[in-house]
């Protein structure tokens, strides 16, 4: 009889702030912070982090300063900012962002 192989995957309890959708104009900016809830407590990760990165799907219309985690509105439409995992190469947390 063969044996079977389960992976486990935990998961830390990991927000990115603000969590919600988020509207800002061409050439304004929002800065995100990155959180870890841990025994019931919110600490903040500093950023740029060796195990987190934060990264933009559209690159058309905003700029993402990584040192600031800063996205700045660059023309008129939609972009996410998407929290990631080096670690698992996984996605962590999304938020949309609309350039107005």
């Amino acid at each position: 009889m063969n044996a079977d192989t389960v992976k486990l995957l935990v998961m830390e309890n990991i927000m990115l702030q603000p969590s919600a959708d988020a509207y800002i104009m061409v050439q304004s900016f929002l800065d995100y912070q990155v959180e870890r809830k841990k025994y019931g407590k919110i600490e903040v990760v500093s950023m740029p982090s060796d195990q987190y990165t934060l990264e933009l799907t559209n690159l058309t219309v905003g700029r993402l300063d990584r040192k600031r985690s800063r996205v700045t509105g660059l023309v008129v439409g939609d972009t996410e900012v998407v929290l990631q995992d080096r670690s698992i190469l996984m996605y962590v947390c999304c938020v949309d962002v609309c350039v107005v």
